[in-house]
């Protein structure tokens, strides 16, 4: 209880602790508090207000860009006086932790705690990474990541000689105009054909997932027409010998002109169900060849075959959890659209309105309908129809992959797994795609060459993210000190 007492005229305020003693109340302890002024003024006070500062994160960031010598290299290929590299590092780091537009990036930075590790204050306006960002032209920005690649591969030891390669694309809000190339129409795999879109072909390691190079290409170029393209800019900035590198890549980019630049080096790929050389393995007597992860048997068939003027190997996986998936989404799939089908109005009055409408409900892969716009008067009907020959094809394929490669003393199951590990290119795309970690999108920027620098960003955020999931996966044997 509070105990007021007056010494000298003042009053002064204590805290007592007291003990029933027989019938009277002794004191056994008293803690001062001060004069009443005192603790009036404490109490009317304002409560300080204290900043909490991140620097976990920071600091690991930080050390990747140590690690990978990020400033020193931006800043010896830019040429320039002013420390290009500290500017360009803030976006990257932005990226991974909190991204923001580059107007952003200012206040987000004066709630970190880089202004108590900087020396020198960093003018963070978007004009001032406009102009920095004009100094990086293709062939420094391509110097640069070569260098921050080769860096990052020799501190982690990396030896890496199987190579995955996708092409993915994201849309923008760009509009068209004179003096851009690469901000394009395509088909996104977003399902957003309506906004220009820009596409990127991405070269990982299989064992490190550390991406080695990438490619920003305008979106309306086929993924087969840019594959030979990026296979010798890949393959030539390889340390190994051409017979030492294997290319894992899907179906979506074969051509003759793909495997032609591809002579001499090794390769696991995909075929399409309708090739010639696999219709009598789709019905083949496949074999038990390995449990994966799930538990789930996977057989296969196998056999040589002449592919792209090559002697290859071809097999097909078989898996039955997949099949019976695959089968429930393409039932699921074709009676949805036939319920969108009858609820749509048939008739329009232009044939473009009726192909419209007949677009937004078709499936967007493995569509087992035919479809037209008939005339009748002055009105268009919208024609749908299931093909039963289409739907058997697709269920005569479900839950098997056709693989091939030129590595014929290789057994079904390395070959398998090998392609397979595409999936760690695929989770790479899900981080550019995202919006917490390494966002390529949204893209502020409406010119070929900051939007190449845009990327270029991002990609070097995606290097330092890897980067660090591989020293943590192979580095702390159990000492978090390392990190």
């Amino acid at each position: 209880y509070f105990v007021s007492k007056k010494i000298r005229g003042k009053r002064y305020l204590y805290i007592v602790w007291g003990k029933r003693v027989g019938k009277k109340t002794k004191t056994i302890k008293q803690l001062y508090l001060g004069s009443a002024d005192r603790v009036a003024e404490l109490l009317s006070a304002p409560i300080p207000k204290f900043a909490s500062r991140s620097y976990g994160d920071m600091s690991l960031l930080l050390h990747i860009a140590e690690l990978t010598c990020f400033v020193e290299i931006v800043n010896k290929h830019a040429q320039k006086k002013a420390s290009i590299g500290n500017y360009l590092l803030l976006p990257i780091i932005n990226r991974l932790l909190a991204p923001t537009s580059k107007a952003g990036i200012s206040e987000w930075h004066a709630k970190t705690c880089l202004p108590l590790l900087e020396s020198k204050r960093l003018s963070l306006s978007s004009q001032s990474y406009w102009h920095y960002l004009g100094r990086l032209d293709e062939g420094k920005m391509a110097a640069i990541w070569q260098e921050l690649v080769s860096n990052a591969k020799n501190k982690l030891g990396v030896e890496d000689t199987t190579f995955l390669y996708d092409p993915t694309n994201v849309f923008t809000y760009i509009d068209e105009h004179d003096g851009n190339a690469l901000p394009q129409k395509g088909h996104s795999k977003q399902m957003r054909n309506d906004k220009n879109l820009l596409a990127l072909g991405l070269v990982i390691g299989e064992q490190s997932e550390l991406p080695h190079e990438y490619s920003c290409y305008p979106a309306n170029v086929h993924d087969s027409k840019q594959f030979p393209n990026a296979v010798p800019r890949f393959a030539g900035r390889q340390k190994i010998g051409k017979e030492k590198i294997t290319l894992v890549f899907d179906k979506g980019n074969n051509s003759q002109a793909g495997f032609d630049a591809m002579r001499g080096y090794y390769f696991v790929g995909a075929l399409t169900k309708n090739n010639t050389e696999v219709a009598e393995l789709i019905d083949g007597n496949f074999k038990f060849c390995y449990k994966n992860r799930n538990g789930n048997e996977i057989r296969s068939v196998s056999k040589m075959a002449n592919v792209y003027g090559m002697s290859c190997k071809i097999v097909v996986s078989y898996n039955k959890k997949l099949e019976e998936k695959q089968l429930h989404s393409l039932g699921e799939r074709t009676a949805k659209t036939m319920l969108k089908f009858k609820k749509i109005d048939h008739f329009f009055t232009s044939e473009k309105a009726a192909f419209r409408a007949l677009a937004e409900i078709l499936p967007k892969k493995q569509n087992p309908f035919d479809y037209e716009v008939a005339k009748e008067g002055k009105k268009f009907r919208a024609l749908l129809n299931l093909n039963e020959e289409k739907l058997a094809a697709y269920r005569k394929g479900a839950g098997k992959n056709i693989i091939f490669t030129n590595h014929l003393d290789w057994g079904d199951e390395r070959i398998i797994r090998v392609y397979r590990s595409m999936h760690k290119i695929e989770n790479q795309f899900r981080l550019l795609h995202g919006a917490m970690l390494v966002p390529l999108k949204p893209v502020y920027h409406w010119t070929d060459q900051k939007i190449a620098a845009h990327v270029f960003l991002c990609m070097v955020a995606l290097l330092f993210a890897k980067t660090l999931e591989f020293i943590c996966k192979n580095r702390i044997n159990g000492n978090f000190r390392q990190i």
